[in-house]
C-alpha cells in the first residue's frame, strides 16, 4: 500500500513540474489577459504608430511612437461564449504597409502563454516586421493662410510604389485630380480634423508604379473654418486588395471608401503636408 501511494504522489509531482506555474513569486494568481510586443519599421519611418487588432474578441489599440504595444483582453462577459477559447489572429495595420499577422491562442477568456506566437511571459516571440507598399509625400502652397478670408490651397501629392505596382482608390474631380483631403491639427494633443472637399466627385481607381505618380488639386478653405494653429493636410486614399478585415476598420469607426474626419485616425506613413493658419497682417495693424 505504501509503495502504491508513493508512486501516485511521484506521478502527481511530475505532472505539476511539467506544467507552467500559474502563480507569481508572492503566491498571487497571474493574470493572462495581456500580451505585448514590438513593431519594427524601416529606418525612414520615424515615430510611426500602428493599430493592433485581435479578431474573435475584436479588441484593438494603437502602438506607441517607438513601436511598442500592450493589448489587454476585455472581461470574459464581453467575449464570445463568456470567455473565448480557440485561435485568434493578431493584426498589425498601417494604411500604406503590408498588413502583418500573428496567431494567438486563448482558453476560457485568457491568453495561453508559451503557445502559438506568444512566449511564456506574454510577449510576441518575434516582432512585427513592417514592409511599406506605397511612399506618400505631400506639399501645400501657400504654407501660411489667414483664417478670416477664403483661401485657396494647392496640394501636391506624390505617390510611388516601393516594389510591385499597387492600386489605390480615391474620389476625383476628374481623372487627374483627387477630391478629398482632411486638415488635421498637429499643435495640440486633442484630435481635431476638418474635411476639405471638391465637387462634384466620383470614384477613381489608379495604379501606382515605382516610377511614381503626382496628383495636384486646389482646395478652397472658407473663412473661419480653421482656427489659428498648425495643420497637416491628409489626402484621402485607400490601398486596394491588402487583406484588411472590414471589422478592423469598423473598430476604428471607419468604413472603407468613406471620406470624413475620422479617416485621419487611420495610421499612415506620410511625409510633408504641413501648413499654418495665422492671423492676417491686416487684422493686427491699425489703419
Amino acid at each position: 500500500m505504501k509503495i502504491w501511494i508513493f508512486t501516485i504522489l511521484l506521478l502527481l509531482a511530475t505532472i505539476v513540474a511539467c506544467t507552467d506555474n500559474p502563480f507569481s513569486s508572492n503566491g498571487a494568481v497571474q493574470s493572462r489577459n495581456t500580451i505585448s510586443g514590438k513593431i519594427n519599421f524601416p529606418a525612414t519611418a520615424s515615430d510611426q504608430i500602428a493599430y493592433i487588432w485581435l479578431d474573435q474578441v475584436e479588441v484593438g489599440k494603437f502602438s506607441t511612437s517607438d513601436g511598442k504595444f500592450s493589448l489587454q483582453l476585455p472581461p470574459r462577459a464581453s467575449q464570445p461564449g463568456n470567455g473565448f477559447s480557440g485561435s485568434a489572429t493578431l493584426y498589425c495595420y498601417v494604411g500604406n504597409y503590408r498588413i502583418e499577422t500573428r496567431q494567438i491562442l486563448l482558453n476560457d477568456g485568457e491568453f495561453l502563454y508559451g503557445q502559438g506566437d506568444v512566449s511564456n511571459t506574454g510577449e510576441l516571440l518575434q516582432p512585427f516586421q513592417m514592409n511599406k507598399l506605397l511612399d506618400i509625400s505631400t506639399s501645400v502652397t501657400p504654407e501660411i493662410i489667414s483664417p478670416d478670408v477664403d483661401e485657396l490651397l494647392t496640394v501636391r501629392m506624390n505617390l510611388r510604389a516601393t516594389n510591385n505596382p499597387i492600386r489605390i482608390s480615391l474620389t476625383g474631380a476628374d481623372s487627374t485630380l483627387f477630391a478629398n483631403a482632411i486638415a488635421v491639427r498637429i499643435d495640440t494633443t486633442a484630435f481635431i480634423s476638418v474635411p476639405i472637399q471638391r465637387g462634384p466627385t466620383f470614384p477613381v481607381s489608379l495604379q501606382v508604379t515605382s516610377s511614381g505618380t503626382t496628383l495636384v488639386s486646389d482646395f478652397t478653405v472658407p473663412q473661419n473654418v480653421l482656427a489659428q494653429g498648425e495643420y497637416r493636410i491628409v489626402p484621402s486614399i485607400w490601398l486596394e486588395n491588402t487583406g484588411v478585415p472590414t471589422r478592423l476598420l469598423n473598430s476604428l469607426n471607419i468604413q472603407a471608401a468613406t471620406y470624413d474626419a475620422e479617416y485621419a485616425l487611420i495610421p499612415f506613413d506620410r511625409q510633408g503636408g504641413d501648413f499654418s493658419v495665422s492671423v492676417s497682417k491686416d487684422s493686427t495693424e491699425g489703419p
